[in-house]
Formats: structure tokens, sequence, C-alpha cells
């Protein structure tokens, strides 16, 4: 994390489902000090390439706030998702920004 800009780089999930079309979507909420209540970033956060249909696993995190909380949450994809019963996989990590 470099103040206002966080590079995140994840692995492949441990069970791909023998898929090989795996992509990533990558949500960011901003917390309240205690992470108790989250919203949405906004279109004020940017995501560098881009924020959903990743291939390459790992994403940039522009313009974020100083001193503020957020909660990034990084959910994997294929192309038979959107048919299954089970909600997507999905890992998540907390984050607090410092100075600007």
């Amino acid at each position: 994390m470099k103040q206002t800009t966080l590079i995140l780089e994840w692995n492949v999930p441990v069970d791909t489902g023998g898929r090989g079309d795996i992509t990533y979507n990558v949500f960011c909420d901003k917390c309240s000090v205690a992470f108790q209540q989250c919203e949405a970033c906004g279109s004020s956060v940017g995501f560098v390439p881009q924020q959903t249909g990743l291939v390459d696993r790992t994403v940039t995190l522009v313009n974020l706030l100083p001193h503020v909380n957020y909660t990034i949450r990084v959910e994997s994809v294929n192309g038979v998702s959107d048919f299954s019963l089970y909600s997507n996989e999905f890992a998540e990590m907390n984050v607090s920004t410092g100075n600007a």
C-alpha cells in the first residue's frame, strides 16, 4: 500500500472446479472505524486495469482516501458461475489507509 494506492495480488483458487476460464471481480467498500458499517466505494475509487473480468491476478486501486478503512473483496468466476446454486467464491481483506 502506498498512501492512497493499493496494489493487490492474489493466487488462483485452490479448487478451480476443473475450469480454465476463471476471471476475477474486485469490490471495494468504505467502512466505519470498527468495520461495522460499510458502503460501496463508488466511482471515486479507480481500478487499474479494470474492476471486473480480470484475467491476471493483480489490480491497482487508486484514489483511496487517507485515514479510511476499506474492505476489498476478490471474487472468482467462470463460464458456469451464473448457473451455480452456490454463491461465488471470494477472499476478503480489510485495509486502513494512512496519510496521503
